[in-house]
């Protein structure tokens, strides 16, 4: 569903707010700043979606009951509510203090903070969480966007917390975080595991959410490297959080903070915090490590970011930071852990940046370190039996070499390295089985489909890339042009139905696409959506980007918000199955994840085109 407020600049609500210029917009709805004109002051107005201020009455109810709570809260760290009501267009609104400041996601763009400011600003958090939470009221949607930072009484600092209780109007009235099709509500970056996982949420969530944005002050990143949605929603569930200290090389984190940081982090509700007043505790003890200056309001301080500077190869000469890298190992175990395969996004990302034939090699996994398969000189490749190189195991001499396009009974251009088809010399031979051709095209029987899309078919063989050179070079004679290219040949003829065979090493063995060529007329075009894929049916208007063993990727111009709720209501309910989505924020995202038995698919994402405006790219990964 998508936003649909119209435009309110100049517009005058509840006969007293008049809407100024518009700040943001949210899933929620959107954000203005307006002048309250009876007394010039300037407030913050937030207009509910129509879709969110046209709930059941029930919901509605419990709404107004809530943001009359909320605004009953009268703490100096807590964002004040003026008033909320519905407009004189039936849409709901709030209004709020406008707070002149930033909000602390600015500051962490700058890299990690320094220890001691994150104390104080984590200790102000505490105390507007211990005035909410004593009101009976679960925040549920901490995160630093909702930490706004002011210079108000000499602290550069002051903490003003966001949004306090909005999160429930999600809610339906169903539970505390679900809805009854199972939709998780909340952002998944910060979402505490037994949200993630539809529990009873109480302030236990937001001390975990607390502990994420701890990590994230002290380190300049998440605990969890994650690129989607599901990603983090899983990791949250099942992935052991790593120490500060032992993720990052050379980052050294008072231990008493660490130790805050892993409390607040812990998996099960019962092992964290039991309540913010106890967490608070620990952290003002930690405060006093720290001289009495840190432990004050220095002017404006934000850390060099040696976190993101050494994670990027870069090293800081600052005397305050040292240079912090992720350790290898622990990047090594993560890989090891539960959740939606991270290659999966790679995927799609090298298919927006570099085409379907950059992905389809990315699949293959190599080891970091692996080269090309004779390096960057194309006579490795072209003639793999060079009596020049040193390296070559086969008899120079041997009249009867296949792989050798200077023998076997024609010759190749020394100019330009083209095979030419059609000579009255013997062709060359190959002892490698054939397969299935595809589109007249010959395959070797040892080599197994790891891929396929419309621009290129990928496969993944124990043959050696010799031997691959040689079987194409023998059954191509003949028919088409041949020319070699590093890692490769190009077939150089418009009536081929590929144009280029690339090989790559491969943990498994090699891995070989070919790209097709766009002027080859196929006797049969091919199917533009699988009719299954792993038990997963697509509507109509669903076109196939690329398909593995392991996951499908598909693409689509229906509106974002249809295509979630069609995958939503077919496969988002059920045991063992959550929904995360929030069709209308800014950055749109839907996920349904399914960790039940009888089922092949594992996860189901969605995620906009950013290079095609209007498209949508859907992923479907089988269960492991």
């Amino acid at each position: 569903m998508t936003n649909t407020t119209p435009p309110m600049e100049g517009q005058l609500i509840a006969s007293q707010f008049k809407i100024l210029r518009k700040l943001g917009q949210g899933g929620m709805g959107t954000v203005y700043l307006a002048e309250q004109v009876d007394i010039d002051r300037k407030v913050v107005v937030k207009v509910l979606n129509p879709e969110l201020s046209a709930l059941n009455p029930i919901a509605l109810e419990r709404f107004r009951r809530e943001a009359k709570a909320v605004a009953q809260l009268n703490h100096p760290n807590i964002v004040q509510i003026f008033v909320f009501g519905t407009a004189e267009n039936g849409q709901m609104y709030l209004a709020m203090e406008y707070i002149e400041g930033r909000d602390l996601a600015h500051d962490l763009k700058r890299g990690q903070l320094p220890q001691p400011k994150c104390l104080r600003i984590l200790d102000q958090v505490c105390s507007a969480l211990i005035e909410a939470h004593g009101a009976g009221i679960v925040h549920r949607d901490l995160k630093p966007e909702n930490i706004m930072l002011a210079d108000r009484h000499g602290n550069p600092d002051y903490v003003k917390v966001l949004d306090f209780g909005i999160a429930k109007l999600h809610d339906g009235g169903s539970g505390p975080s679900l809805t009854q099709a199972g939709t998780v509500f909340g952002t998944p970056r910060h979402m505490s595991p037994e949200q993630v996982k539809g529990e009873n949420v109480d302030a236990r969530a937001d001390i975990y959410a607390l502990g994420v944005i701890l990590y994230e002050m002290l380190t300049g990143s998440h605990p969890f490297e994650a690129t989607t949605s599901i990603d983090y929603l899983m990791k949250h569930v099942s992935e052991p959080v790593v120490p500060p200290s032992e993720a990052f090389d050379g980052l050294e984190i008072q231990p008493r903070i660490e130790s805050i940081v892993m409390k607040a982090l812990e998996k099960e509700p019962a092992a964290r915090y039991q309540s913010v007043a106890e967490m608070q505790r620990d952290v003002r003890i930690a405060l006093r490590d720290f001289s009495e200056s840190a432990r004050g309001y220095p002017s404006h301080e934000v850390q060099q970011p040696a976190a993101r500077a050494a994670r990027a190869g870069r090293a800081t000469t600052a005397a305050s930071t040292a240079p912090v890298t992720r350790d290898g190992r622990d990047r090594e175990e993560r890989g090891a852990r539960r959740g939606t395969p991270a290659w999966v996004w790679v995927v799609i990302a090298l298919v927006l940046v570099g085409g379907v034939v950059g992905a389809a090699v990315a699949l293959a996994g190599g080891k970091r370190g692996d080269g090309p398969l004779a390096g960057n000189d194309p006579t490795r490749v072209s003639n793999p039996t060079d009596p020049t190189d040193p390296t070559d195991p086969t008899d120079p001499t041997d009249p009867t070499d296949p792989t050798d396009p200077t023998k076997g009974g024609h010759e190749a251009d020394p100019t330009t390295g083209t095979t030419e088809a059609g000579t009255d010399d013997p062709p060359p031979t190959t002892e490698i089985a054939e397969g299935e051709p595809v589109d007249g095209f010959p395959i070797p029987k040892d080599m197994r489909v790891y891929a396929e899309s419309p621009q290129a078919n990928t496969y993944v063989t124990n043959l050696s890339a010799r031997d691959l050179v040689g079987f194409f070079k023998a059954k191509l004679h003949g028919k088409f042009n041949v020319k070699p290219i590093p890692n490769g040949l190009q077939v150089d003829d418009e009536k081929a139905p590929f144009t280029y065979i690339t090989m790559m090493p491969n943990s498994d063995g090699i891995m070989i696409t070919l790209s097709r060529n766009a002027f080859f007329e196929r006797k049969e075009p091919p199917k533009t959506k699988p009719e299954d894929a792993f038990g997963i049916e697509f509507p109509d208007g669903v076109s196939l980007m690329i398909k593995t063993d392991s996951a499908y990727v598909m693409t689509s111009k229906r509106p974002f918000a249809e295509l979630c709720e069609y995958f939503a209501d077919k496969y988002g309910k059920g045991d063992g199955v959550f929904v995360a989505k929030d069709t209308a924020a800014s950055t749109p995202y839907c996920t349904i994840a399914n960790n039940g038995s009888g089922v092949k698919w594992q996860a189901i994402s969605i995620v906009a085109n950013p290079n095609e405006p209007g498209s949508v790219m859907i992923s479907i990964a089988r269960k492991n």
